[in-house]
């Protein structure tokens, strides 16, 4: 009859050429069937097939891209908060003389090692690749006797020995 309360049951209950008008609830396409919905909408009573309640589904053809989901190192935004790859970088260390000793100094952060990067900083000298954790010490007199023959013409470096950097050779503490 005229004046009556529509309700969601497709009859024009109050008799003015409209069915349900004002009742109809919108629902969000879900291609995806993730449970989130796109911005692509249909409105009905109750829920069609391939669509949901919610809108936010920020790439409705990846069922594992959706709000709440873990975010992984990926450089894609798999949560759908406007950020990529949040939390889960992880931070790599420039290693410039390629001693695979990095420099806690200069970093970066990536899913992967970069090149000229690796995964530890503890280089105290990344400006020269025989000094790292590790390496062999060198003995006081070593030094001594290279700074009493250097630049000697009989000097000569041997196969497989790496030299002395300058600052050493010179008696600078490093």
């Amino acid at each position: 009859y005229p004046g009556a309360s529509e309700t969601c049951n497709g009859i024009d209950e109050n008799c003015n050429g409209t069915v349900d008008e004002g009742v109809l609830l919108t629902f969000y396409q879900d291609a995806d069937n993730d449970t989130y919905g796109s911005a692509t909408t249909t409105q009905a009573c109750t829920v069609p097939a391939g669509y949901v309640a919610t809108t936010s589904d920020c790439n409705d053809t990846v069922a594992s891209i959706h709000p709440g989901a873990s975010e992984t190192c990926n450089t894609v935004d798999d949560n759908c908060d406007g950020s990529v790859d949040e939390g889960v970088l992880l931070t790599f260390y420039r290693d410039a003389d390629g001693d695979t000793y990095g420099n806690a100094g200069i970093t970066t952060q990536a899913c992967t090692v970069p090149n000229g990067y690796v995964t530890n900083s503890t280089d105290c000298n990344d400006g020269l690749a025989s000094m790292h954790p590790g390496a062999a010490e060198i003995h006081p007199a070593e030094i001594g006797r290279l700074q009493r023959h250097r630049g000697h013409a009989g000097d000569r470096i041997q196969p497989g020995v790496e030299q002395l950097p300058v600052a050493v050779e010179i008696g600078h503490q490093l």
